[in-house]
């Protein structure tokens, strides 16, 4: 699971799981169960980086919130450095996800 802080810089719950941390999320009314860590794109780009596209194929509406630019077919394209530099990700591993 994949959570992107809108304007992160300004967020400070985020910075709670900087070291890996169990966690409780409810999706859709169910409570789940996995390990936390945050991601900062000047540590980890390429691990960013791939929230991000996977986040985006969810939810490209999200791309322009972002600052991710669009490809001229309209899906986002997560190509800019800078972009990454600035996103902070969340990445829950799920308990029983393999």
């Amino acid at each position: 699971m994949w959570i992107v802080p809108g304007h992160s810089a300004r967020k400070v719950w985020w910075r709670n799981l900087r070291q890996p941390s169990d966690v409780e999320v409810r999706v859709a009314g169910q409570e789940l169960h996995g390990r936390a860590v945050a991601l900062d794109g000047n540590e980890y780009p390429d691990e960013v980086r791939r929230g991000l596209e996977i986040y985006l194929r969810q939810l490209p509406r999200a791309a322009k919130a972002l600052g991710v630019p669009s490809s001229s077919s309209g899906a986002p394209e997560v190509e800019l450095a800078n972009v990454i530099k600035r996103a902070v990700v969340v990445r829950i591993d799920l308990e029983g996800d393999s």
